[in-house]
Order: structure tokens, then C-alpha cells, then sequence
């Protein structure tokens, strides 16, 4: 009786203990993906150079764009194709046809939302978020690049 006592006592513990644990894998990731968004969204309106009335307007609807392009992204099949292996031609193709399929599904959400922001923004400042778009992910490819060239501690 006492066996079965402490045995119950030991797995509520470890079921509590599981419980504070975060729940999904990638939490930890979650707060710099946060910071990532912010920092995309301050980059793209600072060059846009956006008066503070169209910015109002603005950054709802942008940040609502990166919300569908993220649920997007997390949602859509991946093929793992690793370097060193060999896979058969049907692979390459099914994983060739789903980039391109994602590539088209978010070029969809942009342009839906640039019609969205030609409603407020003049035409130039909605060339300006393509250019600043561009902008922001090779500056992010460069500091992620200089991340990984970085002697590790």
C-alpha cells in the first residue's frame, strides 16, 4: 500500500512538474520571433517615412500581413531533402512544386494587402514598403550570416 502511495505521490510530481514546463517546443523561439516582427516593423516604417496619421493606418494592417504570412509559412508541407542523400526524381519535383506553390501563396497575401494600402498610402510610399521589404531581409540574411561567421565562446 505505501508502494502504491509514493508511486502515485511520484507521478502527480512529475506530472506537475511537466505542467509548468512550456507547452510548445519552439516557446523559447517565441519571444524573438516578437522581436524579429517589431523590428521588422520599425524598419520597414522608418524608410517608408511614414507621417504619424498614416502610420496609424499602416501598421495594424502591416503587422496583420506578417501574421498571415508567418500562419502561412508554419502551415505548409515541407519536404526534408537532406545534401548527402539521393531521393527518387519524384521527390525533387513534389519539393520543388511546394516552394514554388509557397512562393505564389505569398506573393497572394502581398497582394492583397498593397491593395489594401494603396487606399491610404500614395504610390511612392507603397514602392517604398516593396523596397524596404527587400531591404530588411538582406539586412537580416547579412546579420545572420555575420552570426554564424562569429568565433563561438
Amino acid at each position: 500500500m505505501k508502494r502504491l502511495f509514493l508511486s502515485f505521490i511520484l507521478a502527480l510530481g512529475c506530472m506537475l512538474s511537466y505542467a509548468q514546463q512550456p507547452q510548445h517546443q519552439h516557446s523559447g523561439h517565441r519571444a524573438n520571433f516578437e522581436k524579429f516582427l517589431e523590428d521588422r516593423v520599425r524598419f520597414v516604417t522608418h524608410i517608408m517615412e511614414l507621417n504619424p496619421a498614416d502610420s496609424v493606418k499602416f501598421v495594424p494592417l502591416y503587422k496583420e500581413m506578417l501574421k498571415e504570412k508567418g500562419e502561412l509559412m508554419f502551415k505548409r508541407p515541407r519536404q526534408r531533402i537532406r545534401k548527402n542523400q539521393q531521393y527518387p526524381d519524384s521527390v525533387y519535383l513534389k519539393a520543388a512544386e511546394s516552394e514554388v506553390e509557397f512562393k505564389v501563396e505569398d506573393a497572394k497575401i502581398e497582394l492583397k494587402y498593397l491593395y489594401k494600402f494603396e487606399s491610404f498610402l500614395t504610390p511612392k510610399q507603397v514602392y517604398s514598403w516593396i523596397l524596404a521589404e527587400k531591404m530588411f531581409i538582406g539586412s537580416f540574411m547579412q546579420k545572420e550570416r555575420e552570426h554564424r561567421q562569429a568565433p563561438k565562446k
